[in-house]
């Protein structure tokens, strides 16, 4: 099956500019053909199918581009206008080998470039200010985020020609899209201080369209922000493990006498045993955040979020009994250190929950 596959890549990568073309992948047959064509200067049929295939193209990206101008979207135009670009730039490397076929269709191209640009600027600047006069009418903030938008899109097709007055028309729009929240913390009972702390910078822009503020008067938000916080749950245990340890160790010596009669002494051995115990304390700090919106005025879109996370300290001590003979040299007694406070584990699950808020809302 792996051959077959690499035989029919092969295939397709050995495919001929004419095979491309009379498959109907016109694209392919003119690259395929322009990139002989450039090595092999003078060959005729290479010169037919790089221009009937460019032909072809030419025809295809036409329809398309006056199916889009039919549009009443000025997006559509402007894709127009993004596969006018492609195409120039897809076909101006064959113009030194087509011109005499060639520079009147990308001449044509560029006009058409030029006259649109315009057309779509102006079109985005008459829809923003169309939404715009609709926000003053009916206060729907969402026509002025609409409207916001549509003026970005003029200034990118402005060109040299921006209006004064675009620069303030999207001051507007975003000042009148601009959505108020009001934060409400309930923090642990013990951690006020922490948890105020962590959030305190929550408080600014959020988004595009967002204003969070802890002491907006709850009649002017259009969303209410609660952040609850659960209590700190600390769990504590121990668990321990033992390893013992025989070593054979010299207690002394006896005197022997060889069959000359001279002495020598002999070590006499003693196995002895020894354990080491490992007794590891662990404590574990959970907390929890929910963050829950309230749509005040009926054009809050903010999501809400909730998070969890937990925070492990561990000690260890070491306890030898027995012969210490018998205990590997490496392996010494250690007693427990002190483990975190309480207060210094919710003080870093505070922050790590304060940071997802963050990202949560901003």
């Amino acid at each position: 099956m792996k051959k077959y596959i690499y035989l029919l890549l092969l295939l397709t990568a050995c495919q001929s500019p004419r095979q491309a073309f009379e498959a109907g992948e016109y694209d392919k047959a003119f690259k395929k053909a322009l990139d002989r064509f450039e090595h092999n200067q003078g060959d005729p049929e290479l010169r037919t199918l790089m221009r009937r295939s460019a032909e072809q193209i030419l025809q295809r990206e036409h329809d398309l581009r006056d199916q889009l101008y039919a549009s009443d979207d000025p997006a559509d135009w402007a894709e127009a206008l993004d596969r006018n670009a492609d195409l120039q730039e897809q076909l101006s490397p064959a113009l030194p080998y087509l011109q005499s076929t060639l520079q009147f269709e990308l001449d044509g191209l560029q006009s058409e470039y030029q006259r649109t640009r315009p057309l779509i600027y102006q079109a985005y600047l008459d829809r923003g200010r169309q939404r715009m006069l609709e926000f003053d009418t009916t206060g729907r903030k969402s026509t002025a985020q609409a409207a916001y938008f549509d003026f970005r899109h003029a200034e990118e097709y402005a060109g040299n020609s921006v209006e004064a007055s675009l620069d303030s028309l999207l001051k507007a729009a975003r000042k009148g899209g601009t959505l108020q929240a009001r934060v409400e913390l309930d923090p642990p009972f013990f951690y006020r201080f922490d948890t105020e702390r962590a959030l305190d910078h929550l408080a600014g822009p959020a988004g595009d369209f967002y204003q969070l503020s802890y002491n907006l008067n709850p009649a002017e938000a259009d969303c209410v922000i609660r952040i609850n916080f659960s209590d700190l749950d600390v769990d504590e245990w121990e668990d321990s493990s033992q390893e013992h340890y025989t070593e054979q160790v010299v207690t002394g010596y006896d005197t022997e006498r060889d069959t000359s009669g001279n002495t020598y002494e002999v070590p006499v051995h003693e196995e002895v045993s020894g354990t080491v115990s490992y007794i590891t304390h662990h404590k574990r700090a959970s907390l929890s955040v929910s963050v829950n919106i309230i749509n005040q005025s009926g054009q809050c879109t903010m999501s809400g979020c909730s998070f969890s996370d937990q925070v492990e300290a561990r000690d260890e001590q070491i306890e030898i009994s027995g012969d210490t003979r018998a205990i590997p040299s490496h392996i010494t007694e250690t007693h427990f250190s002190d483990l975190p406070d309480d207060d210094d584990l919710a003080e870093e699950l505070i922050d790590a929950l304060a940071r997802r808020v963050v990202g949560c809302l901003r």
